[in-house]
């Protein structure tokens, strides 16, 4: 299992990445908020991993926050392991949450339904 990556960034273009580990080079896909963490072109960069094995391809995920990929493979009583897709789907989400919980409801304005008539 690889859980971390320490090299120089090669590439960057959402969503993927190409780090160069000592001549090997790991292309991750990683999430948009991944991006915005991320130094510049051949600077040195740390990323925690999920590796994922299936039928068909070997799949690298690369995360710049721990704590997204502590939420990797966790199991829940009623629902099972999380999927990859809701942990990536998760700072979307919580924006939409934030904005329709918090923000106040929107009110149409007063002249809905007339027709505008411009002024001279």
């Amino acid at each position: 299992m690889i859980g971390r990556l320490v090299g120089r960034l090669i590439r960057k273009q959402p969503p993927a990445l190409l780090i160069d580990v000592e001549g090997v080079g790991y292309e991750l896909e990683a999430p948009m908020t991944a991006f915005y963490s991320l130094p510049d072109l051949e600077q040195e960069v740390i990323v925690h991993t999920h590796l994922v094995i299936r039928d068909d391809a070997h799949l690298l995920f690369g995360f710049t926050d721990a704590l997204q990929i502590r939420l990797q493979g966790v199991e829940l009583p009623a629902i099972g392991e999380i999927p990859v897709q809701l942990i990536q789907a998760i700072p979307y989400v919580l924006t939409v949450v934030l904005l329709a919980g918090f923000v106040g409801k929107a009110i149409a304005p007063n002249a809905i339904g007339q027709p505008y008539i411009k002024e001279r």
